[in-house]
């Protein structure tokens, strides 16, 4: 009688965390891929100061490209933080010190986390770049 019993739970156990790992795969998946997606309600101009960039990882073979950027404006020296899945077809911008951009996104806890960094047109070139 036990020999049907342990038969028959240990398929279903093993299902069911089967379908709890499936299921949680899921949900991270769904996260990275929305990770750094922020409202764009604020505008920011400015030229780049400083450039840090990194790849953080953030689950099972998942990585982050994490941008922090400082830009400086008419008025003060802000810190801008981007954050983007890297994706395979994934294409990092050409930041480069001194270039002028265009933030979009909103202010947290004193730093502006940017959805989109446009980079301003030179007098060089016909128009700028959007990422």
């Amino acid at each position: 009688m036990s020999n049907i019993v342990t038969a028959i739970v240990i398929p279903i156990i093993i299902l069911y965390f089967y379908y709890l790992s499936r299921r949680e795969i899921k949900k991270k998946l769904e996260s990275w891929l929305n990770v750094g997606t922020v409202s764009e309600d604020v505008q920011l101009e400015g030229t780049i100061s400083t450039i840090f960039t990194e790849l953080e990882q953030f689950y099972h073979g998942k990585y982050v490209w994490s941008c922090e950027l400082k830009v400086k404006t008419s008025d003060s020296v802000v810190k801008v933080k981007m954050k983007k899945p890297y994706v395979d077809n994934f294409t990092s911008p050409s930041l480069e010190k001194g270039r002028p951009v265009i933030c979009n996104g909103i202010w947290k806890d004193g730093v502006f986390l940017a959805n989109k960094i446009e980079l301003k047109a030179r007098a060089s070139t016909v128009e700028g770049e959007v990422f």
